[in-house]
């Protein structure tokens, strides 16, 4: 049902009066026409509104084909007017309703056994359900009461008025393998050390790093141990999804992307010609996205084929995850990775309709001379870089880039793929509800980190920018405050503690200490603060798009960004309330100075950053020399670095992404020499008037 192509189906026989039987290749179909019945429908596509259909007997072999589920098919109504069909697992009175039929299943299958009635919820051991998509802004959920945003997300809005809404919580290193290296194990990324490719390394840095394969003490494995307590170890759902927490994930380009983070790759902004795809060596950007990213673009619309089930790897693991719901195991532990919403920016002419266009917000944009260099540095690496010529050509794809409605299409592609994913929230909460454990089963929803969408001039994730950064988290449950939103500080880095105090689980005596704290006080009692943990939360990066390692620290309204070592340039300061799109430095005012003192103190008591950027710098050379290096005979690396061999073993680089241009193969290779000369070291950004130096 779910993608698949539905075969027109004819009606085989009639009988008496408007009393028919239709068959489809599943089976046969009883019906009646001109009668229908509202209610009992399944839910089918996270929702209860029906399935696209244009006869009765497509209506029929879609019954069928959901007669095995639990609740499954038994009835149906067809619409011929909407061309719709109603799956439903019951049936009442019918009533005369002109254009409908009404069907049920021939010969009827058995009915299922009625549910063992579930014993009293003891308060102990509650269901946990944990979805975490990708690429969620936070302040995407933020709550509207005047339906100002263009965020259509029905089924979480439900979910946000029956639980706590947290507005101000942050990703700890907003790339996927360390933001979920850092969840799942309940610690920052400057302590998970282990082993890669035989080189020892202190922290899950970048997507090429993370947990040990080996690694037992996953909050996820706590729950699934047997722990000598007296608790029973929770029942996994059948699939995770996407996890992204071990050592190793990934493409080896993306890893080089990161290894190479000091290398001064040339490029030269100050020759209009310079991403002239004739002129490479004349004048050029530098791309780390291969084809340039899809900062460029105007993302994919799709209007043929399935429309409400654009990512099909993700809802087949909500189907078996929510009919292991329905099999009711108790306790269960149900997690799912989503890889919507990530980017290419796609989606469905039916998502897209959701998204109200007069709403949807086009930040502005700085001139690129205005750019921080390493904010620069991030827009050129991500290929968000327009070209700057006067042929007739550069001013054509000019306009393009800087066009107010292209953003707008992108952001308008990006929230509907946010509302395919309430659809999927939807269908778990749908079978919570059937399973009649909503009394004992908490509902978490969040994400690993955000994505820019064309904020700032960029797209992706890996700066310290609060669209990249912030995600959001909603919290249903047992005893849990309704309808409360937290604006306090907190972060990724609290699940693991707050799920084992949910459950009560203890944490393992071998595990190094969780960085984060419970938010269960947040969740249950009266005050909107909790003043037994820190007024503040971190976030760092070390990973691909960014020039140096950078750290921020949210405390209250005010956030600061540290660079590198905190010498090679100064911090930016922004005040979050008012100035939520953080186009105010405040850095640089004196009057903020014992601000910046004190935030930069706190900063640097639980992370000696000084020190982890130059860790971060020597691990880059290392991974290169001792194991890059290693894997290729007499120098074959060159090629394989430039595109000329084993493409996969690549890094993306001159103005478009791999391979690289002819005229940038000599000197980015020159470039990459020095680098390796040279004693790491945290170099500053460069800015849009760095040139290369001349040879």
């Amino acid at each position: 049902l779910e993608g698949r192509t539905v075969m027109m189906l004819s009606i085989l026989a009639s009988v008496t009066c408007a009393n028919l039987v239709v068959a489809s290749h599943e089976g046969q179909c009883h019906t009646t026409t001109g009668k229908g019945y509202n209610g009992l429908d399944l839910v089918v596509n996270g929702t209860t509104k029906g399935v696209p259909a244009s006869s009765v007997a497509e209506c029929c072999s879609i019954c069928w084909e959901l007669e095995s589920r639990s609740p499954g098919c038994r009835y149906f109504t067809f619409s011929a007017p909407a061309q719709m069909c109603h799956p439903k697992y019951g049936a009442g009175p019918l009533d005369d309703r002109g254009g409908v039929t009404f069907g049920s299943l021939s010969p009827m299958p058995p009915p299922p056994p009625p549910p063992s009635p579930l014993p009293p919820y003891t308060g102990k051991q509650p269901n946990i359900v944990f979805l975490i998509d990708e690429s969620t802004d936070g302040r995407t959920y933020n709550p509207d009461p005047d339906n100002k945003s263009a965020v259509y997300i029905p089924n979480i809005r439900k979910l946000q008025a029956r639980g706590v809404t947290f507005t101000s919580f942050y990703s700890n290193s907003p790339v996927c393998a360390p933001s979920r290296t850092s969840m799942i194990s309940g610690r920052h990324v400057h302590r998970v050390p282990h082993v890669h490719n035989n080189v020892h390394v202190n922290g899950a840095w970048n997507n090429a790093e993370g947990n040990p394969e080996d690694y037992d003490l996953k909050w996820l494995d706590v729950l699934q141990a047997a722990n000598g307590k007296g608790l029973t170890p929770y029942n996994p759902s059948p699939s995770f999804g996407k996890t992204d927490w071990t050592v190793g994930g990934h493409a080896v380009w993306n890893w080089l992307q990161c290894w190479t983070m000091y290398v001064h790759f040339p490029y030269n902004m100050t020759n209009p010609a310079y991403q002239d795809p004739t002129q490479n060596g004349t004048g050029y950007a530098w791309s780390e996205q291969p084809e340039g990213g899809a900062c460029r673009g105007y993302g994919t619309v799709k209007t043929s084929g399935n429309q409400t089930r654009t990512n099909e790897g993700d809802w087949g693991i909500v189907d078996r995850n929510t009919e292991f719901i329905l099999t009711k195991p108790e306790p269960f532990v149900v997690y799912q990775g989503m890889n919507i919403v990530h980017p290419p920016y796609a989606t469905s002419q039916f998502w897209l309709d959701k998204i109200d266009n007069s709403k949807v917000d086009v930040p502005a944009w700085a001139p690129l001379s205005e750019l921080h260099p390493c904010d620069f540095q991030s827009s050129m690496l991500k290929g968000c870089i327009p070209p700057s010529g006067d042929s007739e050509s550069d001013n054509v794809a000019k306009a393009q880039f800087y066009s107010t409605e292209r953003r707008r299409l992108i952001r308008r592609i990006y929230l509907a793929m946010i509302a395919e994913y309430d659809s999927m929230v939807g269908q778990y909460v749908s079978a919570i509800d059937q399973s009649g454990v909503n009394d004992r089963t908490y509902i978490l929803l969040t994400s690993d980190h955000g994505d820019m969408r064309m904020e700032h001039q960029q797209f992706y994730k890996m700066v310290p920018w609060e669209a990249s950064v912030r995600v959001p988290l909603v919290v249903v449950g047992p005893g849990i405050n309704q309808n409360r939103v937290i604006t306090q500080p907190t972060s990724l880095l609290d699940i693991y503690p707050t799920i084992l105090d949910i459950t009560g689980f203890p944490l393992p005596k071998n595990h190094t200490g969780l960085d984060g704290f419970s938010l269960v006080p947040l969740l249950t009692k009266d005050s909107e603060k909790d003043a037994s943990r820190p007024n503040y939360v971190i976030s760092q990066g070390h990973m691909a798009d960014n020039a140096i390692s950078w750290y921020l620290l949210r405390q209250s309204e005010m956030k600061i960004v540290v660079y590198g070592t905190g010498k090679e340039h100064p911090p930016k300061l922004y005040n979050l309330t008012a100035d939520p799109g953080e186009n105010n430095d405040l850095g640089r005012d004196p009057a903020y100075a014992s601000t910046i003192e004190s935030m930069t103190a706190a900063l640097k008591s639980n992370i000696d950053f000084p020190s982890v950027s130059m860790d971060v710098a020597q691990y880059s050379k290392a991974m290169f020399v001792d194991w890059y290096m290693n894997q290729s005979q007499d120098g074959t690396w060159r090629d394989w670095i430039v595109g000329k061999d084993k493409k996969i073993n690549g890094v993306p680089g001159g103005p478009n992404g791999t391979p690289w241009p002819q005229d940038l193969i000599e000197p980015g290779l020159n470039a990459i020499d020095a680098w390796l000369k040279a004693t790491p070291t945290v170099l500053p950004c460069r800015g849009v008037d760095w040139t290369p130096p001349e040879n």
